[in-house]
């Protein structure tokens, strides 16, 4: 998140309170979720998501994603599974997995290695640089793509949950 605010939408988006907002795209409510763990993250996320959403917003959580290599991303529909993961369990537990999810491929462990023991662990300089520099590129292409296509359809009074 970090990167996406600090270089590549640090000409339009600003802080507020907990929020980054955009002066570009209306719709656009970012909200960085604190330093604990992504199982403990449904509650604050609902709570926050639930001041901004009048019915026509759509959320999207990233997340890392072990079905998807290292150096890909997946943007996946609202009602879709959350494939294990405790972050997105918890956050469905308040918002009944009406987001979208946007996962960062991490790939799988080694089979040496456990599934908590690899997620938990911090991403060598190797692997950040392929996240900050070549797969955030794409992912905010199209997550600006959604953001543009939501405003247009409010513009036209239309709204679907979702984009």
């Amino acid at each position: 998140m970090n990167q996406l605010i600090d270089v590549y939408w640090k000409d339009h988006v600003y802080k507020k309170g907990p929020y980054y907002l955009s002066t570009k795209y209306s719709n656009l409510v970012l909200f960085k979720s604190n330093d604990s763990l992504m199982n403990l993250q449904g509650l604050p996320i609902s709570k926050h998501f639930g001041k901004h959403d009048q019915g026509k917003s759509a959320l999207v959580v990233l997340h890392d994603e072990l079905q998807v290599d290292l150096g890909k991303y997946q943007i996946r529909k609202p009602g879709t599974s959350s494939r294990g993961h405790n972050g997105l369990k918890s956050i469905d537990k308040y918002l009944k997995n009406r987001y979208f999810k946007l996962g960062i491929g991490i790939g799988r462990p080694p089979a040496s290695q456990s599934v908590v023991h690899y997620v938990l662990k911090k991403f060598s300089s190797q692997e950040l640089d392929v996240i900050d520099w070549e797969v955030l590129p794409k992912c905010v292409k199209d997550l600006e793509n959604m953001v543009i296509k939501d405003l247009e359809l409010q513009s036209g009074k239309e709204k679907i949950n979702g984009i």
